[in-house]
């Protein structure tokens, strides 16, 4: 016997746009005098620009012509489009983009609603609020959307919702979170292979280690020896400048200290890393009394401390001032 989708059951009674018109004629109704602004989706204000209604135009005679009629495009939409989108929104920002690479479609919203169905009925969901109503009803139809009562779906509601915004605020930074960490383990490989950034389940936004060396036990960020601290927190360095590195260039990182705490093994791997750095193009500069990382370091600024308790800077640039 053929049945019917039970979650259909679950979805409230009035749609959106239903519910809208339905406040603003009893607002009106209650204040005839009142001038309203309309804010609600598909409420325009300003008539379409002169470029955009000669090309609708242009297009609806083309439809109009068996010699430039056409039914449905290209699966990717058609080449004319493709070209023009490489050339005017790309190419300008200095972007190389292949023309395979560029997909035309009938828009976001049925894209989003559709590509749910890549998953199963137990995929977990989360949505911004407010957000346009067919994300969350073409959920709800599939059962991802959970029970929904007093306004609210439960299990959008439990995932990232709390009253003073607190919840979503640390889903969305946990996700931040989590791409730092990979850009950070990808620099701590190449300093040892003994440790893994990850987590701490107990604070979801704060580190903890997995030590290779200890059979995989995870440790605390508070316990690390100064050595370890060194090797991690440039890791965490370099790792947070990989990601500022896409909008902002990142060309300099500074160093004070700390290679003292490191040994003979973790101290080469540490110069290694910088020297990798500096063969990219960054620029290091790092304060160190250790004749190692002074041999390796060929631009050297001296401090010499003098005897009437000032000090001489020497090196590079500097010049001694006139009294």
């Amino acid at each position: 016997m053929l049945k019917a989708n039970p979650y259909f059951e679950r979805l409230p009674g009035s749609y959106l746009f239903a519910e809208i018109a339905r406040r603003v004629k009893e607002y009106s109704a209650q204040n005839p005098k009142a001038n309203l602004i309309r804010l609600g989706i598909g409420d325009v204000t300003r008539p379409l620009a002169p470029a955009v209604v000669e090309a609708m135009v242009n297009a609806a005679k083309e439809m109009g012509n068996a010699e430039t009629f056409r039914g449905y495009g290209p699966d990717f939409g058609y080449d004319f489009l493709v070209n023009a989108i490489i050339d005017h929104d790309y190419k300008p920002l200095g972007i190389d983009i292949a023309f395979d690479e560029v997909f035309i479609s009938d828009g976001a919203k049925s894209d989003v609603a559709n590509l749910q169905e890549l998953f199963s009925a137990d995929a977990v969901i989360a949505v911004t609020d407010p957000v346009y109503p067919v994300y969350v009803d073409s959920n709800a139809m599939a059962g991802r959307a959970g029970v929904y009562s007093d306004g609210r779906w439960d299990r959008l509601h439990a995932l990232i919702g709390s009253h003073d915004g607190a919840k979503y605020r640390n889903f969305a930074q946990g996700i931040t979170f989590e791409i730092m960490l990979g850009h950070a383990n990808r620099q701590l490989v190449k300093l040892s292979d003994r440790y893994i950034l990850v987590r701490d389940p107990g604070e979801p936004l704060s580190l903890a280690i997995v030590d290779a060396y200890q059979a995989g036990r995870r440790r605390s960020t508070r316990n690390l020896s100064g050595g370890e601290t060194f090797i991690v927190s440039l890791a965490l360095a370099l790792g947070l400048s990989t990601m500022a590195s896409r909008n902002v260039r990142v060309d300099s990182l500074f160093l004070d200290e700390g290679f003292g705490s490191l040994d003979a093994d973790a101290l080469d791997s540490a110069l290694d890393t910088l020297s990798r750095l500096r063969a990219e193009g960054k620029r290091i500069c790092a304060i160190s009394h250790l004749p190692e990382v002074r041999s390796r370091i060929p631009a050297q600024l001296t401090l010499t401390p003098l005897p009437n308790g000032s000090s001489l800077l020497s090196g590079p640039g500097c010049a001694r001032a006139a009294e």
